[in-house]
């Protein structure tokens, strides 16, 4: 890739680490690893496997804010709740990846879960068809949507 080894190790790290079941270990994604070795690019290679449009349709049937899910503090009631009427949006963004604990805060009576992003291939991708399924349009403009993925991942 023409990348030495630090500064590659590093872009690995900043794309494809960062889920977390207890805020301290954390694991790479190997699908993604193994494609990123394979294509010898980097890109967005989980997230393409499997668009999920029943998690956008609940997202956006719920009117949910795509800002509230970076630095979300949750109970851990979240995650015990499993009612298929009413399905918990951070419940199941946590259980298929597109959310990690960075952060448990246990206070004397109950746990709060910090939940975001796990790393920059979930956030980009995550905006972007986030953001293609509010506008409700077929396509969006290429610049326009590289802007805004540049200006929401820098924070990654």
């Amino acid at each position: 890739m023409g990348i030495k080894k630090a500064p590659l190790l590093t872009q690995i790290k900043t794309w494809y680490d960062g889920y977390s079941w207890n805020a301290f270990d954390k694991v790479y994604n190997p699908f993604s690893i193994i494609n990123l070795f394979a294509e010898q690019r980097f890109s967005n290679y989980w997230f393409k496997s499997g668009t999920p449009s029943f998690l956008m349709k609940l997202i956006k049937n719920n009117q949910r804010d795509i800002t509230e899910f970076e630095n979300k503090k949750v109970s851990e009631i979240v995650f015990d709740s499993y009612n298929i009427e009413n399905l918990n949006v951070f419940a199941l963004l946590f259980q298929s990846g597109y959310l990690t604990i960075t952060h448990i805060d246990t206070q004397e009576r109950f746990t709060e879960y910090t939940l975001n992003y796990p790393n920059f291939e979930v956030k980009q991708a995550f905006i972007t068809y986030l953001l293609e399924s509010f506008t409700n349009k077929e396509e969006i403009q290429s610049r326009d949507k590289l802007k805004l993925n540049l200006t929401l991942c820098n924070s990654v």
